[in-house]
């Protein structure tokens, strides 16, 4: 579900601990949950274990969530551009890559542990938190002469294609959350 956060991003999904589902919501829904099964029970207390067992299942759910609208998104037979800087051991790294479908995408957090997507004025963003940095991609789609362009220059040096692709007239930015979730 989306989740509008300050400035103008509006989250599509978060595992970062600070954003899924706050630690304090998650203890007061296991009380409350264990208060219907026991309502005799109104001293009980859930321990840090339970509560961070409600947070994973919670996000867990919202995973599902997500996961089966982005598919319908990026399944829609579209093709898409992702830049952005990996954080490695040995610092900052560009890079990009054509995405044709959600199994492209996802390729962008496989090795992360925290990931947030969110929707910034229309600008579709990922970051993902792993062992040596964070993970920066933003995703445009490719308009129709931008399609044209990567099928005559497919081959040509990476870097300048997506130079090329990224600019105005060749991609255009998602408005993910404007589409999906009407904000």
């Amino acid at each position: 579900m989306a989740k509008k956060t300050p400035k103008s991003e509006i989250s599509i999904f978060s595992n970062y601990c600070d954003d899924s589902f706050p630690f304090d919501e998650a203890k007061a829904y296991c009380i409350e949950r264990h208060l219907e099964d026991n309502p005799e029970d109104k001293d009980w207390t859930p321990s840090d274990n339970e509560v961070w067992d409600e947070i994973y299942e919670q996000t867990e759910i919202c995973w599902d969530d997500t996961k089966s609208e982005l598919e319908r998104f990026f399944n829609d037979g579209s093709t898409y551009i992702l830049t952005g800087t990996a954080g490695l051991w040995n610092g900052r790294s560009r890079g990009g890559t054509i995405i044709r479908n959600f199994n492209d995408l996802s390729k962008a957090w496989s090795n992360v542990d925290y990931i947030k997507i969110f929707d910034d004025k229309g600008m579709f963003n990922i970051h993902g938190i792993h062992h040596d940095g964070t993970n920066c991609w933003e995703v445009k789609k490719l308009t129709k002469r931008g399609v044209e362009y990567l099928d005559r220059h497919e081959y040509d040096d990476p870097q300048t294609l997506h130079e090329k692709l990224w600019s105005k007239g060749y991609s255009v930015n998602l408005h993910y959350a404007k589409k999906v979730f009407g904000c």
